[in-house]
């Protein structure tokens, strides 16, 4: 694999045990049609899969699908898609999950709306998206405050927005969703191979850090206190908010790190699927 390939293989690793965890607060079961947008690699809708069981279904798209092709279980549809610019199926998911896509995207406002009209009525929508590129240490370590602006001017000059987990509330509660709430979430663990992801994210943008006004010297700094075993990290956080909308009967979203929405709704048409 390539340095991008570790860097998501690693992602997913870190992150997919976060998301099952705010998964199997809904009451995940067998015969839930899923929808996993922005799949990924496939691990996520991989472990859906195996939840719904036969009865169930799992559509996973992302623009490029090529992560998607060890995927298959008879269960698990397979699309290319984009969220932007393409219609969604409507009032068809029991749940629907996206992780880190909607910080990516130029409308996540608008992307929102449409994973909303793509719920049944009762069903899930669970969002994870970050609320910043800070790091902390323990014992404390400088350089991480001082490459945080410019790293994340950085991602925002690359067309990322790595603190809309902040955002995402208001634009919740404009998608007609209610009781909108959240926690963060962070890891701490000692320096070395679980931060494989930061590191290879920074020295994948390194060079736009850099103009962005990190001093060399930091950044170096930065990537060493990242693999210091006699150091805690404390990883940056993941603030996603949960929300229901307003049904006849509300279920009060479970309090956890990520978002959840129950939602109704409305009615775009759906896209072409195929199978894996």
């Amino acid at each position: 694999m390539g340095r991008e390939d570790d860097r998501l293989a690693a992602l997913e690793g870190q992150l997919d045990p976060v998301s099952r965890a705010v998964i199997g607060q809904l009451g995940l079961a067998e015969g839930w049609r899923c929808w996993e947008a922005g799949a990924g690699g496939g691990s996520m809708a991989a472990w859906l899969a195996r939840q719904v069981a036969d009865s169930g279904s799992v559509l996973a798209t992302d623009i490029d699908i090529s992560g998607l092709s060890g995927l298959r279980c008879a269960n698990i549809t397979v699309a290319r898609h984009d969220l932007e610019r393409e219609d969604v199926p409507s009032g068809e998911f029991d749940l629907i999950h996206a992780r880190l896509v909607l910080e990516h995207l130029r409308e996540p406002a608008a992307v929102v709306g449409k994973l909303v009209s793509a719920l049944r009525a009762g069903g899930w929508l669970v969002l994870e998206d970050a609320d910043g590129l800070r790091f902390d240490a323990e014992p404390a370590h400088e350089v991480f405050a001082a490459i945080t602006g410019p790293w994340q001017r950085a991602a925002r000059a690359a067309g990322w927005n790595p603190c809309y987990g902040r955002d995402l509330v208001a634009d919740l509660q404009r998608a007609g969703l209610c009781q909108v709430a959240g926690r963060a979430h962070r890891d701490y663990r000692p320096g070395g191979g679980a931060w494989l992801v930061a590191r290879l994210g920074i020295e994948r943008m390194r060079d736009h850090i850099q103009r962005e006004g990190a001093r060399p010297a930091d950044l170096d700094d930065a990537l060493a206190a990242l693999e210091d075993p006699t150091r805690t990290i404390i990883g940056r956080r993941s603030s996603p908010p949960g929300a229901s909308a307003p049904l006849p009967t509300i279920r009060d979203p479970p309090t956890h790190c990520h978002r959840n929405y129950v939602g109704d709704l409305r009615s775009p048409s759906p896209f072409g699927l195929h199978n894996a």
